[in-house]
């Protein structure tokens, strides 16, 4: 920001400046009741003191049924505490191979440059590096459904195929700097 813009801000303030505040018209306040019907309502307050009991007694529903679910449902609370101990474990599964990757090449006992994507996945495979295939979107969502291919786009990638390793091939360049390794490594 530059020196006229601040004195401009200091003078105008702050809110209005930046233009956090706006007018509303509250001449012709329609909204649909509790019931469901629409009621003209003269003021934001009016709608407040109206929607306030009810929503209030949702959230103790809310609470009660929450209360309830996690009392009795204990199974529930292992097979989260389950999934998240393997989620974790990918995780440390995924940064140990990232670390012996980066490690592996500042050695030079692997190398990527001038050569072919397969062939370096070929040897990563042999070397024991675990694939982490892509996740659609759609998947990481929640999406359950079977989406039907396009013909226009690009068939999706099977599982096994070279992709699994681009959380490994994808990497910057600067991260496979000798500089690198020894930030991650205390006393090296």
């Amino acid at each position: 920001m530059t020196a006229s813009g601040l004195a401009e801000a200091e003078k105008k303030g702050l809110t209005e400046f930046f233009k956090l505040t706006g007018k509303v018209n509250t001449s012709n306040m329609m909204c649909f009741d509790a019931e469901g019907r629409i009621k003209k309502y003269g003021s934001p307050e009016e709608i407040i003191e109206e929607f306030y009991p009810i929503r209030l007694a949702y959230y103790q529903k809310r609470k009660v049924i929450f209360n309830k679910t996690q009392i009795s449902d204990v199974s529930l609370n292992f097979w989260m505490q389950d999934h998240l101990a393997a989620e974790l474990q990918t995780q440390l599964d995924r940064l140990n191979n990232q670390a012996r990757f980066i490690q592996m090449i500042v050695n030079k006992q692997l190398s990527v440059s001038n050569r072919k994507k397969g062939d370096i996945v070929h040897e990563l495979r042999k070397l024991s590096f675990r694939p982490f295939p892509k996740v659609s979107k759609a998947k990481v969502a929640g999406e359950t459904e079977e989406v039907t291919p396009d013909p226009d786009e690009e068939e999706p990638e099977e599982e096994g195929t070279d992709a699994d390793f681009d959380y490994l091939l994808g990497m910057q360049i600067w991260s496979l700097t000798r500089e690198k390794v020894c930030m991650r490594k205390p006393g090296v």
